[in-house]
């Protein structure tokens, strides 16, 4: 009994929490008798916005309202403990709203598909949404029940992901699905992840693209016939280690007492942080720069999308003499190497790039180790005397 009372207390607890359209309370009627017919007091709202409400007699009386009286009578114990297990029970069965997935009791039933959509309605997940891409092709199919989705199927899709695109894309792809399965069990929405235990191959060491000073010194001094917001947010990344997504949408009130604020988006996975970078003096003087090309709050207006930034800068790396496949991306490389060979710690380093992790800034050590290495060996050797 004591066990019926928690669990009930602790799934409506969750649902609260879960979300504020969905509300189911337990309310009695009283009778002409004198008893009280217990009732559930069910509200929700569909995908659209339009709510419903409905009454559910349960067919159990009790002498008192216990929404009035705190103190239930050894009479109605018994009475009150199977109307909370109904009520965890009706929530637990209707529970639809938190990812916007269909109301179901069987969730085997449910459409991935369509859960998935649901939540890139919400919120922008580049990986998820590619992820979800490919799936689909795969699948050949409008509806992908989870019930579906067994061991050959996710082995199969494996296979084709890891043939269709780069390796350690794949896997991320592969993962952000296992993911947000992951969050749909812990909110209760599904009871098991056919992802979970499939084995993924390992992440493959990729060669990151970065430049030296002087390389860089090489393409500021390249005249280009193209739009010049793009070597200035270029020149900019390398020396202050934005992302693209992050220079994209960097506004002047972003530009803060030297620093650049950014307040990270909440997604399905990450709260709300907010991130400092210092600008390095380099940084200070682009900016300065941009000021003459200012047309709105945007700091680098007018800026492209990622591809056609990445021709133009495998065109630029060309006119420059550079023997390197350009993309955005390299800026950011470009900084934490540079950062490292100048003598900035890895701690900094990591908070300057934004990493979670240490393991993902100590990627740049090494990469400045491997190059030291390679420049000794230009030390001239002796001869032997005869």
């Amino acid at each position: 009994m004591l066990f019926s009372v928690i669990y009930a207390i602790f799934v409506t607890d969750m649902f609260l929490n879960l979300n504020r359209d969905f509300m189911i309370q337990i309310r009695y009627k009283e009778l002409a008798s004198g008893k009280y017919s217990v009732y559930l007091d069910i509200y929700t709202k569909d995908l659209n916005g339009h709510s419903r409400r409905q009454y559910d007699f349960l067919g159990i009386y009790v002498s008192c309202d216990y929404n009035k009286v705190k103190r239930i009578k050894d009479e109605d114990k018994e009475k009150i403990r199977r109307a909370n297990a109904i009520k965890a029970k009706r929530e637990l069965e209707t529970i639809d709203v938190t990812h916007g997935l269909p109301r179901t009791k069987e969730t085997s039933k449910i459409d991935l598909f369509f859960a998935i959509e649901q939540i890139l309605k919400k919120e922008f997940d580049a990986n998820l949404r590619s992820a979800l891409k490919y799936l689909k092709i795969f699948a050949n199919r409008s509806k992908l029940p989870i019930g579906d989705i067994d061991d050959n199927f996710i082995d199969d899709f494996w296979k084709y992901l890891s043939n269709q695109i780069a390796h350690n894309t794949a896997i991320t792809y592969f993962k952000r699905l296992r993911s947000y399965i992951n969050k749909a069990i812990k909110s209760k929405i599904l009871s098991n992840n056919p992802f979970k235990e499939y084995q993924l191959p390992s992440i493959q060491e990729v060669e990151r693209e970065v430049l030296s000073f002087n390389e860089i010194q090489k393409l500021q001094n390249t005249k280009t016939n193209f739009n010049p917001v793009i070597r200035q947010a270029f020149l900019f990344s390398c020396f202050s280690g934005l992302r693209f997504s992050d220079i994209r949408n960097l506004t002047w009130d972003n530009i803060k007492d030297n620093q650049i604020v950014i307040k990270q988006k909440k997604t399905f996975e990450k709260t709300g942080k907010i991130f400092y970078y210092p600008l390095s003096e380099q940084a200070k003087i682009i900016l300065s720069e941009m000021e003459h090309y200012q047309s709105d709050d945007k700091v680098f207006s007018d800026f492209p999308t990622n591809s056609h930034v990445n021709l133009k800068l495998k065109e630029w790396a060309s006119s420059a003499g550079i023997d390197k496949n350009l993309s955005f991306h390299t800026s950011r490389h470009t900084f934490g190497t540079l950062g490292i060979s100048s003598g900035i710690d890895l701690y900094s380093m990591q908070k300057l790039l934004g990493h979670a992790k240490i393991e993902m800034t100590q990627h740049y050590a090494k990469i400045v180790n491997e190059k030291l290495r390679a420049d000794v060996m230009k030390f001239p050797t002796l001869k032997k005397l005869m």
